[in-house]
């Protein structure tokens, strides 16, 4: 009877405890609910955020035709294969090889992987004179010039005294931090020479077509395989990130994304907790943070049939390859970008590209596509994404066969490239 009792008296404490977390866990909600309830009169705040892109655009335009940036333009742009290229080392396509220069330490993990991939390849050669392709060591994937840590003179300096450098020629750099804004390139910074760019975030302002190789955005550990999703989304379209309340123009049109959220098919959830955020905050700040802490980044994409995919401290992000991953259909919204293997991926028939002037008509256009149109772009960005995307041997792979298409007659073409299985 006493071991009754007992066990009874556990029983009720175990029902109130829940009963009081549950009661916690109510008012958490309801704290954000609060918050996000009253939405603030931001009409004021969308003219002061058009007029900053508008500024943004007047800005490229006046750029483009500076005499500085033209010579330091033409400098960069000239090189392309003919030129700048030697294609006595490539002898055939069955003889192609890649060269690796001896791996140090102090790299990133993430570049360690690139370099993994390229000598784990049965291509790869530790004879530098008989390889058509050379990878150095030299880490650029966080050439971030912003940061107090990269030092421009000093990666020139290191690429220089590369023992097969030969200024440049037939050597691959992989770089993922493509400048900044207003022209997101490399060339002002970092003198190159002839090497060939693995580049990410590229705009099509400095963008040597048919000589450099647009990547995806690159970010340790997010490569795998294609996972399972439900064919059924709850959401049209949905955008959790950040929004940047000084500073940055390329990110201005996320400040206006609230704009096309209508709370039930499309979400746009942002936050403008970023670096000294409150010294600039605006009046949709709180709103916007406590409405951030209520959705999970990944149960809205996978429950999404497309995912923004807006420009952010560059034109590309993590974000792209992040979308295709979790099976939705991605929407870019940077005028300019590169997109990943464009020369040779059809990406009109795997996404949806707009203009950042038309942002207001993106609901229409998303809800104008029929099912048959909507599978068959789920389809082919899946194709994609496996085949090209899923892994950094993947990668690898793909970079080595778009160069292989470059340097001899027989490549893959534009058919094999897209062929679904």
């Amino acid at each position: 009877m006493r071991l009754f009792f007992f066990f009874s008296l556990l029983l009720i404490a175990g029902v109130w405890v829940q009963l009081q977390f549950q009661v916690l866990f109510n008012k958490a909600i309801e704290t954000n609910k609060a918050n996000v309830e009253a939405k603030p009169d931001c009409s004021a705040l969308a003219q002061k955020y058009k007029n900053l892109k508008n500024n943004h655009i007047k800005s490229l335009e006046t750029l483009r035709h500076t005499t500085v940036y033209q010579q330091k333009r033409q400098t960069f742009q000239q090189c392309r294969m003919y030129n700048c290229f030697n294609f006595t080392k490539c002898k055939s396509l069955s003889s192609f090889k890649v060269y690796v220069y001896p791996i140090e330490n102090g790299i990133s993990a993430l570049y360690r992987e690139i370099l993994s991939a390229f000598t784990e390849r049965s291509d790869y050669t530790q004879n530098p004179e008989e390889a058509c392709i050379l990878i150095p060591s030299i880490d650029l994937l966080s050439m971030d010039v912003k940061s107090d840590d990269v030092w421009p003179e000093e990666l020139e300096s290191k690429l220089v005294a590369l023992p097969h450098w030969n200024q440049g020629y037939n050597h691959l750099l992989w770089i993922i931090w493509t400048g900044w804004y207003p022209h997101y390139s490399p060339d002002p910074y970092i003198n190159t020479q002839h090497a060939i760019l693995a580049l990410s975030a590229s705009t099509d302002l400095s963008y040597r077509f048919g000589f450099d190789i647009s990547v995806p955005h690159l970010k340790y550990g997010v490569y795998n395989s294609f996972s399972s999703f439900s064919v059924e989304k709850k959401y049209l379209l949905t955008f959790k990130g950040k929004r940047y309340v000084k500073g940055n123009p390329t990110g201005n049109i996320r400040n206006l994304l609230y704009k096309i959220d209508d709370g039930v098919e499309i979400l746009m959830i942002t936050t403008c907790e970023h670096k000294n955020w409150q010294k600039f905050a605006d009046q949709r700040c709180k709103y916007d943070n406590a409405r951030f802490k209520m959705y999970d980044y990944w149960d809205l994409l996978y429950n999404s049939t497309f995912g923004l995919v807006p420009a952010g401290r560059r034109l590309g992000t993590y974000r792209f390859i992040e979308v295709i991953k979790a099976g939705a259909i991605p929407v870019l919204l940077g005028d300019g970008y590169v997109l990943p293997f464009g020369t040779v991926l059809d990406w009109k028939s795997a996404c949806v590209m707009l203009e950042e002037s038309r942002l207001e008509d993106l609901p229409n256009i998303l809800r104008n596509f029929s099912e048959d149109e909507i599978s068959a772009m789920r389809a082919r960005s899946q194709y994609f994404y496996n085949q090209y995307f899923s892994s950094i041997p993947n990668l690898v792979d793909t970079i080595l066969e778009v160069l292989k298409g470059r340097i001899f007659v027989k490549g893959k073409s534009l058919e094999d490239w897209n062929r679904l299985p």
